[in-house]
């Protein structure tokens, strides 16, 4: 019992610092897109949302580049990615890590 009590300061230090972390990257989205949520970048992006639960709407959607232009969805899930990415590696220079840090989160006992 002592070693969960224990470790709660840890948990809720890293909980803190993934908070903020996810924190930077929503306000990365904001600056860019005005939003993180998907249909208000759609209408940013062609001008409308898409229903894509609807066979018909995902079909225009489709139609409409969404996954074939540079300057659509890959372009939004692209700046994701290099965002969350750049994030993580601040956060790591800053606390001097190295790879072998992350072993156990990669290979857990």
């Amino acid at each position: 019992m002592s070693e969960i009590i224990e470790a709660v300061p840890n948990v809720l230090l890293l909980q803190f610092k993934m908070f903020r972390m996810a924190a930077e990257l929503h306000d990365k989205f904001v600056e860019k897109y005005g939003t993180v949520i998907c249909k208000e970048i759609q209408k940013k992006i062609f001008g409308r949302s898409f229903n894509l639960r609807d066979d018909e709407e995902k079909q225009l959607f489709r139609e409409a580049g969404a996954h074939k232009d540079d300057d659509k969805c890959c372009a939004v899930v692209g700046d994701g990615a290099r965002w969350a990415t750049e994030i993580m590696l601040k956060e790591i220079e800053k606390r001097s890590l190295k790879p072998e840090d992350f072993k156990d989160l990669i290979y857990p006992k």
